[in-house]
């Protein structure tokens, strides 16, 4: 029987929008490239990062800060305009990397996403099969998948 794991994303935050309390908790997070239009909408490019971490917000807000590594990485991705837009689920810790593993498998195999920025769990899924259901502020992600390795 696979592993079955909710994933609930809370709004669409931009560098300066992020929280600053809650969200202190393992989770998963993605990181788009794209715009805010004139009636302060999201408009979405492309998925660039699916990670994890066990204070997420901490995670985002320590990349954005060091201006290196990770950020630099999504960054190289933005066109003219463009601003990095972020979303954030909250997991149990113990599900947290096979959460993470799954939406990258996952989409990359058979959404069809790039997912340029992230290099592990693209080819081959480590875990036992992992059923994932997908709520709110999840763009390009299918509601409900398998991940499965093939």
């Amino acid at each position: 029987m696979a592993k079955m794991i909710k994933l609930i994303f809370d709004g669409y935050f931009d560098e300066k929008t992020l929280p600053t309390r809650g969200h202190r908790s393992s989770g998963v997070y993605t990181v788009y490239a794209g715009s805010i239009n004139p009636l302060k909408e999201c408009e979405f490019r492309e998925l660039l990062y699916i990670g994890e971490a066990d204070d997420v917000v901490g995670k985002i807000t320590s990349a954005i800060k060091s201006k290196k590594g990770l950020y630099q990485d999504w960054k190289q991705y933005l066109k003219k305009d463009e601003i990095l837009i972020f979303a954030i689920a909250d997991v149990d810790v113990r599900d947290r990397e096979q959460a993470a593993a799954a939406l990258i498998y996952f989409h990359y195999n058979y959404g069809k996403l790039k997912i340029p920025c992230n290099r592990q769990h693209k080819e081959s899924f480590k875990y036992a099969s992992t059923k994932v259901f997908t709520f709110n502020r999840n763009k390009f992600f299918r509601s409900e998948f398998l991940a499965v390795d093939a």
